[in-house]
């Protein structure tokens, strides 16, 4: 069973590889195809300001008196910011979609910017390091990315602070011999969000992946999906 540390160290092999001549080869993958993982995570208080926005999350709505919990995919743009080749049989106007097991903020700046009308306002820079997996983005009763329960007060405090968010599944390829891929996104601000977000992750290939919340203080499960 692969855990956090093996699947960053493998991760981390293939993010800094780089060739010393054409007759050099990546890093090998063959021995992660078929592997079973096991990551549990604590989400974060939800906020695209924080940083990290696709990392798994909580948010309260005190007015509701309700504590929500989720992990919804990111979507990446087909081949827009993909080497051609990373992904293979994906067409450029195909979504990949992946949830993050990983991020850091490595760095972050604002400047100011206009619109072609002369509007201006703040732009919020940052650079994010991820690793991720590869899921789906269809959603159902089943397959439902999110939770919510009706808390109040120091209840809610508490059951915020013992969530916990727990992926397991089995580990496939891209192509024969690569089970990750190394990329770079950018999503572009606007005068509605002035965030500016580049991403550099490295996303694991899943043949099965499920998600499950968790509360730590029991180790009951509140919520599943895959």
């Amino acid at each position: 069973m692969l855990g956090l540390a093996a699947l960053a160290t493998a991760a981390e092999a293939v993010r800094t590889y780089k060739a010393k001549d054409q007759f050099d080869s990546s890093p090998s993958q063959k021995a992660l195809k078929g592997r079973a993982f096991l990551v549990e995570l604590t989400p974060r208080e939800s906020g695209f300001d924080r940083g990290c926005g696709d990392f798994p999350s909580w948010s309260y709505d005190a007015s509701k008196g309700e504590l929500r919990s989720e992990a919804f995919p990111n979507s990446v743009l087909g081949l827009s910011t993909i080497p051609t080749d990373a992904f293979p049989n994906i067409p450029g106007t195909q979504e990949l979609n992946s949830v993050p097991f990983v991020c850091q903020r490595v760095s972050q700046s604002a400047a100011k910017a206009s619109n072609a009308y002369g509007a201006t306002t703040i732009v919020r820079r940052s650079v994010e390091e991820t690793l991720s997996f590869s899921t789906r983005n269809y959603f159902s009763a089943r397959t439902d990315p999110s939770w919510t329960a009706h808390v109040e007060g120091s209840d809610a405090r508490e059951l915020a602070r013992a969530i916990r968010v727990r992926i397991t599944g089995v580990l496939g390829e891209w192509k024969p011999g690569q089970t990750i891929v190394c990329y770079t996104d950018k999503s572009e601000a606007t005068m509605d969000m002035p965030f500016e977000r580049t991403t550099h992750d490295c996303m694991f290939k899943t043949e099965s992946i499920r998600f499950e919340i968790i509360d730590n203080r029991t180790r009951s499960v509140l919520h599943a999906w895959e």
